[in-house]
């Protein structure tokens, strides 16, 4: 069916007194969990706690500035929350105050609870992904980053590197399943894990310079993929042939860090500027928050990413952070979309079922007469 033939049938029901068309508006409200003194960045979000960092410190809060908690581990330099599952949160803690010597992190809430993830003979280590009971990231060995995959504990770490791939790292945790990347002769690939080095499974599409698999849920997985010498979001279905290009039109580029639902969601450069938005599955139904964001935060932050993302009911929670043009000033954000569009189409569906026995009952009555 046509587009004109959809509004035509919409605009029937309207006038026939069924509600089923009416448009679904999407509301928009932005909450600048950052302070005016420092740069915050949330990256995560689950069951009404984000995570991110405050300043140089791991950070996790509950919906608002005046909520934040800090995480920051006795004796560390800095740290930073890079995932939580709603209870958890994982990311890294620096001892040494010098770069490349992080340990991957777990947190229950509080700086207190903190659990040193670095596995034995490692020279740095990260957490950048959570389960209800597994953490994901990487651990560097000899220089080398490898994809690596914990129990809660530094010594049930499991080394996921596939064979032949000169480094790689776990970007994304969802059931048994692992996702993010692997280097195969200098180039990224997107992939996936089951559990062990050898269940790794190549997503990187033919004749993209790069890729990477940043989020998934249930069948479906978003990231990165190079196309053209640019960078243009991607989201996949558990092969490489399946890859579909969410790069909107216009945009110089664009990433999906999130995806939940039949939505994804991440960044797009449009006239130079990062500007968050969502997508419903291609390239055409982005979505800019930049304007929203913009409105609520101040009109020096022209830039904003979205970097996790969660569905409640039709409701979605974004994470990310805003940000001025020369990066002077980050603020952690949260994005609330409500009524998000996809329940139209249902309303639409049912509207065609009720047309199609409207159609039945004319064409009998047309038969009988």
């Amino acid at each position: 069916m046509k587009p004109s033939s959809l509004f035509s049938l919409c605009s029937w029901f309207r006038v026939a007194g069924f509600g089923v068309c009416a448009a679904v508006q999407a509301q928009v409200s932005v909450v600048d969990l950052g302070t005016p003194t420092s740069n915050s960045v949330a990256y995560a979000v689950s069951n009404g706690q984000q995570a991110g960092f405050d300043g140089t410190v791991a950070t996790v809060w509950s919906g608002s500035a005046g909520s934040a908690v800090n995480l920051n581990p006795a004796g560390a330099f800095d740290s930073h929350a890079r995932a939580t599952n709603g209870t958890q949160q994982g990311g890294w803690a620096d001892f040494v105050g010098v770069n490349g010597n992080d340990h991957a992190a777990l947190w229950s809430g509080t700086a207190a609870s903190f659990v040193d993830l670095h596995p034995a003979g490692a020279s740095s280590s990260i957490v950048l992904a959570l389960s209800a009971t597994q953490q994901s990231g990487s651990a560097h060995y000899s220089g080398v980053a490898h994809a690596t995959l914990w129990n809660g504990t530094a010594a049930s770490a499991v080394d996921l590197n596939p064979a032949g791939a000169g480094g790689s790292e776990i970007l994304v945790l969802n059931g048994a399943q692992q996702g993010g990347q692997a280097l195969f002769g200098g180039v990224a690939h997107a992939g996936l894990w089951s559990g062990s080095a050898a269940s790794f499974v190549d997503l990187h599409p033919a004749g993209a310079d790069y890729s990477l698999v940043y989020t998934m849920t249930g069948a479906a997985q978003a990231g990165q993929m190079g196309v053209g010498g640019n960078s243009h979001a991607a989201l996949w279905f558990g092969s490489a042939a399946s890859v579909v290009d969410l790069n909107p039109a216009g945009a110089t580029s664009s990433a999906a860090y999130a995806v939940v639902g039949s939505y994804q969601a991440g960044v797009a450069q449009i006239g130079g500027y990062d500007h968050a938005g969502w997508w419903a599955g291609d390239a055409a139904t982005f979505h800019d928050l930049q304007p929203a964001i913009t409105a609520a935060i101040g009109p020096s932050f022209t830039s904003s990413i979205i970097h996790g993302a969660e569905l409640v009911g039709n409701t979605l929670y974004l994470v990310g952070q805003a940000y001025d043009a020369g990066m002077a000033d980050q603020r952690a954000i949260l994005v609330t979309v409500s009524a998000v569009p996809e329940p139209a189409a249902s309303a639409l569906m049912i509207a065609l079922v009720v047309l199609g026995a409207m159609w039945l009952v004319l064409r009998r009555r047309k038969v009988v007469s």
